[in-house]
């Protein structure tokens, strides 16, 4: 038997987004202070800061510079900020599994169960008990 289960637009997950948004700002938040101290001049920081302003994250992809050693330490500054920003993009969804894992062990534990001789299993035991009409 297959089973298909479809989640309509308007249930779109939020998780990418959340993530994307934590990965972006995490990554131009801190560019500026890492570039700087790459070692990089002042006219190529300001050219890797405008690049990733105008362009956004995804400028790392073609990044040129004047001289192949200044490419070389603003992807490597790059770089290392996008790793950071990766590493609290997990830590961000490690915590929620967490905290989903723990709301699930709390919810499974406070569903009502019926006390011996109630409930479904005492309409089940006694079918004479149970009201006209009832068909189980």
């Amino acid at each position: 038997m297959n089973v298909r289960v479809t989640c309509p637009d308007e249930y779109t997950p939020l998780g990418p987004a959340v993530f994307g948004v934590i990965l972006t700002n995490r990554t131009l938040d801190t560019l500026p202070g890492h570039l700087a101290r790459s070692g990089l001049s002042a006219a190529d920081q300001g050219q890797m800061n405008g690049m990733v302003s105008h362009v956004g994250i995804q400028a790392g992809a073609f990044l040129h510079l004047k001289t192949p050693q200044a490419t070389g330490q603003a992807l490597s500054a790059y770089g290392a900020r996008f790793t950071d920003a990766l590493h609290t993009c997990a830590l961000v969804g490690g915590i929620g599994m967490l905290l989903a894992a723990q709301l699930a062990l709390v919810l499974i534990g406070v569903r009502a169960r019926p006390a011996p001789g109630t409930g479904a299993s005492a309409a089940v035991t006694h079918p004479a008990g149970a009201a006209a009409g009832d068909v189980s």
